[in-house]
């Protein structure tokens, strides 16, 4: 199925790019930088894929800043959106960087695996991997084998 990848920064251009995406029969991808903007998507917007840039972004002293709680998690199950994973972030970084966002992922899984939230790997500019590839990150991640199954069949 095709997407319709969104990078809008405010919530009413967001919209409209949703609304013209669902009319084109493509799946609306809003991927989001500003933690505001995402609860807000997360509590109004329903059956979209909402990814979070998890690189440059600062942990706290005593958890990390991956940019989902499980308030958002608890709208996105409501209102059956699916969490969005930048897996062009992933390929890009360094190498310190790469084990931060992993380590990020592996939090918002966890998250979303207790919401019962759907996650999908998103690629923005690379080619799609093989989905053995994906299905092998997801157990590696995290994820129970039904639930990497499904990620990776999306491809």
């Amino acid at each position: 199925m095709d997407q319709a990848i969104i990078k809008e920064t405010s919530y009413s251009k967001i919209g409209n790019a949703i609304k013209k995406s669902l009319e084109k029969n493509l799946v609306p991808i809003v991927i989001s930088n500003d933690d505001e903007l995402t609860r807000k998507l997360f509590e109004k917007e329903k059956n979209i894929t909402i990814a979070i840039a998890l690189k440059n972004r600062k942990d706290k002293l005593y958890y990390r800043d991956s940019g989902f709680d499980e308030v958002m998690a608890n709208f996105a199950g409501k209102n059956n959106n699916s969490l969005g994973i930048i897996f062009d972030e992933l390929l890009e970084a360094e190498k310190l960087e790469k084990a931060k966002i992993l380590a990020r992922i592996k939090q918002n899984m966890k998250i979303a695996k207790k919401r019962k939230v759907r996650i999908r790997f998103i690629f923005v500019r690379s080619d799609k991997k093989d989905s053995l590839d994906l299905y092998s990150l997801g157990l590696v991640l995290g994820m129970d084998t039904k639930t990497a199954r499904l990620v990776s069949q999306d491809f």
